[in-house]
């Protein structure tokens, strides 16, 4: 299966309609729950890095600048967002 968008491959596991590569972010409380097994739980793809995407402009705004350290501080902070190390 084919989606655009990686809420529909995790309902599509879900469903059990479907094997699924997902980000462990996004897997984690179905896991926690029962709801999701890990199928080859040592195979690893190459870590995609979050981006924040904003129209250019030369000067960010106050809220942008406010969100985009919340998000760095968020993401810091939790494990689940931390590079798993090989």
């Amino acid at each position: 299966m084919y989606f655009n968008s990686g809420g529909a491959y995790t309902a599509a596991a879900l469903s059990d309609l479907s094997v699924a590569f997902l980000p462990r972010a996004e897997a984690e409380l179905y896991f926690a729950r029962g709801l999701l097994t890990a199928v080859l739980p040592d195979w690893r793809l190459e870590s995609i890095p979050p981006s924040l995407v904003y129209p250019y402009t030369r000067y960010l705004s106050a809220r942008v600048m406010a969100f985009t350290d919340w998000v760095t501080a968020l993401m810091q902070r939790d494990q689940l967002w931390k590079p798993e190390q090989t």
